[in-house]
């Protein structure tokens, strides 16, 4: 946090002092720019308390506070900057005109208040700088459920999606709203879920498989599981699911034969 890497003195607290004095006789000052929306409670309470605490932490965590909200709005960040520093000549005039006579007093609060705008816009770079890397994070979180979860279409009306590794509830969910987009996207009759490559599964997973391929019926798609290996079968069984209604198979080979059976496709061998 800026406050707890920058000391203040006595001398810059009493200059902020005149600050928040002056800004608080001229009300015109407080006024942020026309940027709709994005008017919030004055921060001169919390500034007011710190300096009696002789403590700016909780300042600087307002102003932070702030930032993000105003981020959260789309509103831009060399906008956000701007707002700190479009009360910077309404003040100085206002130091002027309060203490004209104490030109002292006036270079005191004029560099009280340039050190707390560049602590400021440190903040505001630390909250814009964290907020982008947790949009770049999200994204490559999503790119990487996208590509651990790929629908593939091997043929006319056919999606294949095969599945590899743990899938938790979370992965589930996101399986199924890819693969109904895709269905809808492609007009396609039949889903094949290999799940060869899955080592287990719990109730709440097999319960999203099956809700998956209910979901995929309301859109048109028949579902076929092909894969199941003998140690999610036994788990499957302990747990009471049943995948009545869906029809599975060993492996995709003969998934794949069933599908193209069920489109009316013959598949035969050329005679070599």
């Amino acid at each position: 946090m800026p406050d707890s890497k920058v000391a203040w003195n006595d001398e810059e607290l009493a200059g902020l002092a005149d600050v928040l004095d002056t800004v608080e006789r001229h009300p015109e000052i407080d006024r942020q720019p026309a940027v709709p929306g994005t008017q919030g409670p004055s921060l001169n309470p919390v500034l007011r308390e710190g300096l009696a605490r002789r403590d700016l932490t909780a300042v600087f965590d307002a102003v932070g506070e702030r930032v993000k909200g105003l981020l959260r709005q789309d509103v831009p960040f060399y906008q956000v900057v701007q707002i700190l520093h479009d009360v910077t000549d309404p003040l100085y005039k206002a130091l002027g005109a309060d203490y004209g006579r104490d030109l002292a007093r006036v270079l005191r609060a004029i560099q009280a208040f340039s050190k707390f705008k560049d602590q400021a816009s440190i903040r505001a770079g630390e909250v814009f700088a964290a907020q982008r890397a947790q949009l770049v994070e999200e994204e490559q979180r999503k790119i990487i459920r996208e590509l651990s979860t790929p629908v593939i279409p091997v043929w006319d009306g056919i999606l294949v999606m095969p599945l590899v590794g743990l899938v938790d509830s979370s992965r589930a969910k996101q399986m199924m709203e890819h693969l109904l987009n895709r269905i809808s996207l492609l007009g396609s009759r039949i889903v094949i879920l290999d799940v060869t490559g899955v080592p287990s599964v719990d109730s709440a997973v097999a319960d999203h498989f099956i809700r998956t391929t209910r979901a995929a019926r309301l859109v048109g798609a028949r579902s076929i599981i092909v894969g199941i290996s003998p140690q999610v079968a036994q788990a499957m069984v302990r747990l009471g699911v049943s995948l009545e209604g869906v029809e599975t198979y060993g492996d995709l080979h003969s998934g794949l034969q069933r599908a193209l059976s069920l489109l009316g496709y013959t598949v035969t061998r050329e005679p070599q």
